[in-house]
């Protein structure tokens, strides 16, 4: 039966293990942009513009051309500033992950706060 006791410890040692995963996946994703400087490739990966798409595929699909307008970062290159170092960059790659992680557990706690009062 959920929320007994005897389920406390268990789901506790389950959340604790899940929150270090996903710290440790915010930590490590400045990767996304150290490796392709590192190997001198196009960059991080799936942030392609229509223009390699262009250069890879010789052309620019359909989808991607209409699509490119829908969406502007608010803080392109992971940074607010004009002339931002890589290291500037590597810190506002790792916060906006952490904002994210922040956002999506908020998220999943509101969502299982309002799923126990409908059991109650």
């Amino acid at each position: 039966m959920r929320g007994t006791k005897a389920d406390g410890p268990k789901d506790s040692r389950f959340q604790r293990k899940a929150f270090i995963g996903l710290l440790a996946l915010a930590v490590l994703s400045p990767l996304g942009i150290i490796l392709p400087k590192v190997f001198h490739s196009e960059g991080p990966f799936g942030e392609w513009g229509p223009e390699y798409f262009g250069r890879a595929l010789g052309y620019v699909p359909e989808g991607i051309r209409r699509g490119v307008d829908l969406w502007h970062a608010p803080a392109q290159g992971y940074t607010f500033l004009k002339d931002a170092c890589f290291v500037s960059q590597l810190f506002f790659y790792v916060a906006s992950g952490l904002l994210g992680l922040l956002l999506a557990g908020l998220l999943v706690f509101l969502l299982a706060r309002m799923g126990r009062r409908d059991e109650r």
